[in-house]
């Protein structure tokens, strides 16, 4: 989920932007467009800088850099890989939630080695705020820019420890993908998980374009039989619990057997979990999932995934109940 949705703030946050936040949200805009150029992601650029020309605030002094297609250190450098020993390093997480959780491995790893303080920053910071303030390997959350002395894109941490950009690369070689940093409940919930066969996310982020490409309808899969718990934030299976953010979320899983995801942010945070986990892929999934029925990301997960474009989802959905009776 890129940044587009600097000039939508009020859908996004469900709040007006006032006058108070624009300079703080128009200088993460600008740190954004930095981070851009330096991975040379030009298509996130444009879009960006549309978003916050929009906003009609005073012009950051770093903005005749951005018209240059030009990184500016107003935001520290951009992170090759020096060493981090008592520096600071921003890392911005310009993709969905669940990205982000994937790639807590990495942030560990790099807090591991370095003495370094790590600020995260995420414009959709909310439903991950308390979640991320547990995580002692991640010094500051903010969905605000903060000057640091490095900064770098989440999904290149990756390359920094592997040593390779691809994906496919990291999937098909003989080198160890860190293990996940443990998700637990942070939170006391009055849900009462061990009555239910599983908990069911069916719906990818609605407002994108991949909504239909990802999600299922629960219609569609003969589950009435099935004791499920859905795992929507519009939940009405209980009126005593609330999904509210994402440890909330954690709390509620940990309470259920086994989980079934369309890929979206529980399936990471289910995989994060170590529970049984079942995910529905569509035929172009994302490359890091890998092509099998198992991700070295989360051993916990199976996967079920289409053939082919346009297939639909109704061989899969077999599949799955085949495996949630055990056959």
């Amino acid at each position: 989920m890129g940044f587009e949705f600097l000039h939508n703030y009020d859908r996004v946050f469900g709040e007006k932007l006032m006058p108070e936040k624009e300079t703080s949200v128009y200088v993460t805009g600008l740190a954004l467009i930095n981070n851009y150029i330096c991975t040379n992601q030009t298509d996130k650029v444009k879009s960006t800088t549309e978003a916050i020309t929009n906003f009609g605030v005073e012009p950051h002094p770093a903005w005749e850099f951005f018209h240059k297609n030009e990184p500016c250190d107003v935001f520290g450098k951009n992170w090759n890989g020096e060493n981090l020993d008592g520096k600071s390093i921003e890392i911005f997480c310009d993709h969905g939630m669940g990205d982000t959780v994937q790639m807590f491995r990495y942030i560990k790893k790099l807090k591991i080695k370095y003495n370094v303080k790590i600020v995260l920053n995420s414009l959709q910071s909310q439903p991950l705020q308390r979640l991320c303030d547990q995580l002692t390997f991640i010094d500051v959350f903010s969905k605000h820019h903060v000057k640091c002395d490095y900064h770098t894109n989440i999904m290149q941490l990756p390359e920094f420890y592997h040593g390779r950009r691809a994906w496919r690369d990291v999937l098909n070689s003989e080198i160890s993908i860190p293990q996940q940093p443990m998700l637990e409940a942070l939170t006391r919930t009055t849900c009462e998980g061990k009555k239910f066969g599983f908990g069911l996310k069916f719906k990818s982020a609605t407002g994108t374009e991949l909504f239909q490409k990802k999600s299922i309808r629960p219609q569609d899969f003969e589950i009435d039989c099935w004791n499920w718990a859905s795992l929507e934030p519009n939940a009405t299976w209980t009126d005593t619990v609330e999904l509210g953010d994402v440890a909330d979320l954690v709390s509620v899983m940990a309470t259920l057997p086994t989980i079934v995801s369309v890929d979206t942010l529980t399936l990471h945070v289910a995989g994060s979990m170590g529970i049984p986990t079942i995910g529905l892929l569509c035929a172009d999934a994302d490359a890091r999932w890998g092509k099998g029925t198992k991700t070295p990301w989360y051993p916990s997960v199976t996967l079920i995934r289409q053939e082919k474009r346009g297939e639909g989802w109704g061989r899969v959905l077999q599949t799955l109940e085949k495996q949630l009776r055990g056959d």
